[in-house]
């Protein structure tokens, strides 16, 4: 052989590795787009299913929200006469009773009998109820506003151990 063409053999040998070269790299190229395309269309799944647990939670929680808030706004209007009094630290002042109180000192709806020199002022439209009495008192004085209503479920109505007014 001589050497022009030693020289185009070798050429040609180039030419064909670089080919083969070509077709290996395109086929790699493919598998890597394939799994490519395969992990995006995973991601896109995982995606769409995190959204729709999002919402499903988010109408989860406002569902909870609107079942408790009856609830909590029963609670707020349960004890209405303030200040509030206990055996251990009776009101010793004006005691102002508003909207539905209902055994505020269980099963007394105000009071505990040791209160004394107190006036409790039931507003108009207001009620003050308890399972054995409504208002108990040591001494003092209760006005019972227009339309407002003092009773007890099961027993007496006021129990006022000392001197008392009731207007």
């Amino acid at each position: 052989m001589n050497e022009a063409s030693s020289k185009t053999f070798a050429h040609g040998g180039a030419a064909a590795k670089t080919k083969a070269n070509a077709k290996t790299e395109a086929k790699a190229n493919a598998e890597t787009n394939a799994k490519t395309e395969a992990k995006t269309e995973a991601n896109a799944k995982t995606n769409a299913k995190a959204k729709r647990d999002a919402r499903f939670l988010r109408g989860t929680a406002a569902l909870a929200l609107l079942i408790a808030a009856p609830f909590a706004a029963i609670e707020r209007a349960e004890a209405a006469c303030t200040p509030a009094t206990s055996a251990a630290a009776p009101a010793s002042n004006t005691v102002t009773c508003t909207g539905a109180t209902l055994n505020q000192n269980n099963p007394t709806g105000y009071g505990t009998g040791t209160e004394t020199g107190i006036t409790v002022n039931v507003q108009p439209g207001a009620s003050v109820t308890g399972d054995s009495i409504s208002i108990w008192l040591h001494d003092g004085t209760i006005n019972n506003g227009t339309g407002g209503t003092i009773q007890a479920l099961n027993a007496s109505g006021i129990a006022i151990v000392g001197a008392s007014r009731l207007r």
